[in-house]
């Protein structure tokens, strides 16, 4: 490629150097003048294309893989993204590999090390942990993780926790682009723990403080584990005290606390936070980006594509006897019930809870069907007026004059929270459980129910809902005790409840974390000690109790047994408690007596169990 520059090749060609340039090729030469243009262009040029990998599309077949291969064939279970312009290289961008890595409660890869550098982003379950270099780490929810490079390490998660699915991010295209990677597998298969667990989290996780006895000389960060929770603050901290760049708006880089610098030689991250309504600069990197929506709703601009990204595409609305509202938000707010929208009743609220099938469902939206569904008019929400100060004028109003505009958002999915109005449907499109406000209001003993269709128990409505806690406010939820039942697998006394410690952010004045407690019940039938009339019922309908929710009309039967199972699982969930006991002194008298003695119940019911 010639150019007509001072100081850039513009050679012509002539026969007589075509014939000198085969010369030089036989000799395993080249003329630089021929390529110098192309491989020292004037500015950086990628490759790559933009792209947007969507969560809800993907988790399936994530999810799926688990049925498919094991950790002990697959080596890893990993689903990895691929960008069309890169698939060459196995990369997601530039020289950077990603995937979606998922395990099950028990599952334990084997121990590896390999020259590339590796992080994790943990996307949801519990009781996932990482071992490197013999220091264990308990991980939860958006937790970020270092796997450095050189190191032993693996995964897995432990019995009692839930299906795990964190993103791994390595520089494996960049090792092999250099000719320097390499992958070894432990000798012993499994690693060895030698420290205390969470020791360098410990050790090195304390803000601005270094350990005095903290002396690192390797080229990679101490601390292997970077929690959520800190990090977050961290943000909403530097939110107060700086407007931030106009080009990322708040963004914090990740660190390594005994130096200050990279978290590793060859990869880097960092944690970005935009305001409502915030549009950033254009810019550019040299550097490749790949960039995980953890929290909200919005859209990058790339290279003249617009990606629009987000988690949940909705947010929590509720109705109480004295306020309605919303506080998820900014440009939401709460109104007095009374006055909100005309006055509502409770039937109406109801209504409104159910609207199942809606264009706009939250984290299912999607843009194509939305219209489809708008066209046909399979229509159950409802737009009300918006209780923030957009709706200062339409708040007091049940729905819009003019249903144009409304109409058109409905179709187009691209309903908001700074409108006039706002379009509410089912609850269940944003928490199934109802146990994200009751977490928002620190509830301390909640009682849910879970009876959502669940045939295979991945207890996904359950993790949504702990994943959110973990994200908006910081709160921890940990199971003693749930069973992970397969189907066909042998019948399990008791799992049709657990029980789970809450650690709510607000530390108390013994420096330990407010607590809450949650007591969880499941419909689950094992046909070993349920009533004669529901094991009959669940030998001849083997969807029971976990028939689809598309089925709206029970017939006599169907909705006896399911009545009759449910009464069976609070009465032996009563019977547990003690309130089987024949004196008055023994029984349960209050909440807190209550949830203490079903907590004991389901410990031993759980270790006689397992022995």
């Amino acid at each position: 490629m010639r150019e007509d520059v001072i100081g850039r090749a513009n050679v012509e060609d002539t026969e007589e150097l075509r014939s000198y340039y085969r010369q030089l090729e036989d000799l395993g030469a080249g003329a630089l003048w021929t390529v110098a243009n192309t491989i020292e262009p004037w500015a950086p040029k990628s490759d790559s294309e933009p792209l947007l990998w969507r969560y809800r599309d993907l988790r399936p077949h994530v999810l799926k893989s688990v049925d498919l291969v094991t950790p002990e064939k697959a080596g890893r279970r990993v689903i990895y993204l691929s960008n069309p312009k890169r698939r060459q290289y196995t990369a997601a961008v530039g020289w950077l590999y990603t995937g979606l890595q998922v395990m099950r409660p028990g599952e334990i890869a084997s121990a590896h090390a390999h020259s590339a550098s590796a992080l994790r982003f943990i996307m949801e379950g519990t009781g996932a942990y990482t071992i490197v270099d013999g220091h264990k780490i308990k991980l939860e929810v958006n937790d970020f993780v270092l796997t450095p490079n050189g190191t032993w390490h693996e995964h897995g998660v432990s019995a009692d926790g839930t299906a795990c699915i964190w993103q791994d991010g390595l520089d494996i295209p960049l090792m092999n682009a250099l000719e320097a990677n390499f992958f070894a597998v432990h000798p012993d298969v499994q690693q060895p723990v030698g420290y205390p667990i969470d020791d360098m989290s410990n050790a090195w996780g304390g803000r601005g403080l270094k350990p005095s006895t903290g002396e690192w000389s390797k080229p990679y960060s101490p601390l292997f584990k970077y929690e959520w929770g800190p990090t977050y603050e961290a943000l909403i901290n530097y939110a107060k005290a700086d407007e931030g760049s106009p080009f990322d708006g708040l963004m914090m880089t990740y660190v390594n606390p005994a130096t200050g610098g990279q978290i590793m030689q060859t990869l880097g991250a960092s944690v970005q936070m935009l305001r409502p309504g915030q549009r950033t600069k254009a810019h550019r990197h040299t550097g490749s980006f790949i960039y995980q929506a953890i929290k909200g709703r919005g859209y990058s601009i790339v290279g003249g594509k617009r990606l629009d990204w987000q988690e949940r595409k909705a947010v929590s609305f509720v109705f109480t006897p004295h306020y309605s509202g919303s506080g998820a938000t900014p440009d939401l707010g709460f109104r007095e019930t009374r006055d909100y929208a005309s006055g509502i009743n409770l039937g109406w609220a109801m209504s409104v809870s159910g609207a199942a099938v809606s264009p706009n469902a939250g984290y299912s939206t999607m843009p194509g069907l939305a219209l489809l569904m708008t066209l046909f008019n399979l229509r159950l929400g409802v737009w009300s007026g918006n209780p923030g100060a957009a709706g200062r004028e339409s708040w007091q109003l049940r729905g819009p004059r003019f249903g144009v505009r409304p109409l058109l958002s409905e179709a187009l999915a691209r309903t908001n929270d700074q409108s006039k109005y706002v379009y509410l449907s089912d609850g269940g499109h944003f928490d199934n459980l109802g146990l994200y406000e009751m977490l928002r209001r620190r509830c301390r003993y909640i009682l849910v129910s879970d009876a959502t269709a669940d045939p295979d128990y991945v207890y996904a409505d359950l993790g949504s809902v702990m994943r959110k806690a973990a994200i908006d406010f910081g709160i921890r939820i940990t199971f003693e005790h749930l069973d992970m039942i397969n189907p066909g697998a042998a019948p399990v006394r008791g799992a049709h409840s657990a029980f789970a410690i809450i650690e709510y952010p607000e530390v108390q004045s013994n420096g330990d974390r407010q607590r809450g407690y949650l007591l969880y019940v499941k419909p689950y039938c094992g046909g070993k000690d349920e009533p004669a009339d529901v094991r009959a019922y669940w030998h001849s309908n083997p969807a029971f109790p976990h028939d689809t929710t598309l089925d709206q009309f029970f017939g006599e039967a169907q909705f006896e047994s399911y009545r009759a199972l449910g009464s069976y699982t609070v009465m032996e969930l009563g019977r547990r408690a003690g309130f089987a006991a024949t004196s008055r002194r023994t029984k349960p008298n209050d909440l807190v007596n209550f949830f203490g003695c079903v907590r004991t119940a389901l410990a031993d019911f759980g270790s006689a169990e397992e022995a």
